[in-house]
């Protein structure tokens, strides 16, 4: 359990260390006469300038009163500093407290969404800036085109990942597929720094998938939809989705659903599976989904040897 009136002493100490700490160095700044301060005060040059709150440099780095030797304001303005220090301090605290219960609350939900225990898949790593984004939004735009508006999967339709030759090359081509795709989200709908968060694919989701028109109900079942597809795609709950967590989901749409085994992995996605695993994908009652990435992510990258 986080001791938060610890963190609040510490961070106060902190925060009227920082205070003492800017306080002594203007000082000494300013008692160097190299010119005017950063406040645009002047230098107070001799005893009839220090004496002159308006046109002291040692003037408090906090905005309030004069700190100097000289006047009787030393000691009220030093208990004041320390005061907002103080006030300073716990705010600091709070907001460390409603951070760490924010963090809580979306593990929470995501482990209400799915029983699954979490992985121990390390995080693959950021996407590179420089990487290309022609493969995920080619497989944006051919996959909207495989579901109608009533949700049923349109006919002869499909979109490849991989000329499959062996493993190893399926392998590189939903990986790279997987890094494009994330690409397009980071560079369309993220701050672009490598990482995909829930609110990026998100937002990502909700601007490729709704109408401009859509009204408020409609963006915010939207929303839930794509909080639960992250969930099982995020399977070690870092609330990061990487590429091998990615490209197992997108060999999951390639898992096929009429019973033919041997077209698993074969390098197509069609419309029916798409249309399959879509629904399934954003099924919080159901982690048939989850469990087939899981599978496909052992079968692509290997397993840890301490999961269960």
């Amino acid at each position: 359990m986080v001791n938060w009136t610890n963190i609040s002493d510490a961070m106060t100490k902190l925060g009227s260390g920082l205070t003492q700490t800017a306080i002594t160095s203007y000082t000494l700044r300013a008692s160097s006469n190299l010119g005017r301060s950063i406040f645009r005060f002047g230098c107070g040059c001799g005893m009839s300038g220090m004496m002159n709150p308006m046109y002291n440099s040692m003037a408090n780095p906090l905005g309030v009163g004069v700190f100097n030797p000289y006047n009787a304001y030393n000691a009220m303005n030093t208990q004041y500093g320390n005061a907002l220090a103080f006030q300073w301090g716990q705010s600091l605290a709070q907001q460390a407290q409603m951070n760490s219960l924010s963090t809580m609350m979306m593990q929470q939900q995501q482990q209400q969404i799915s029983n699954l225990k979490k992985t121990n898949n390390e995080y693959a790593g950021d996407i590179d800036k420089n990487q290309d984004t022609t493969k995920g939004a080619a497989f944006n735009k051919a996959t909207s085109e495989m579901i109608d508006k009533n949700g049923e999967a349109v006919e002869n339709k499909s979109f490849t990942i991989s000329h499959v030759k062996n493993e190893k090359e399926y392998i590189k081509d939903v990986s790279n597929l997987s890094k494009s795709y994330l690409a397009d989200i980071d560079k369309s709908v993220g701050n672009k720094d490598g990482e995909i968060t829930i609110d990026e694919f998100v937002n990502y989701e909700i601007k490729n998938g709704l109408s401009s028109s859509a009204d408020a109900d409609e963006k915010s079942e939207a929303t839930k939809l794509g909080q639960v597809a992250f969930s099982k795609l995020d399977q070690n709950g870092d609330n990061k989705v990487d590429w091998k967590e990615m490209a197992a989901g997108f060999a999951t749409f390639d898992t096929d659903t009429s019973g033919e085994s041997k077209k698993d992995l074969d390098g197509v996605i069609t419309s029916d599976d798409f249309a399959n695993w879509s629904t399934k994908m954003v099924d919080s009652n159901k982690n048939l989904f989850d469990t087939t990435v899981r599978k496909n992510y052992e079968q692509l990258f290997g397993k840890k040897d301490d999961e269960e």
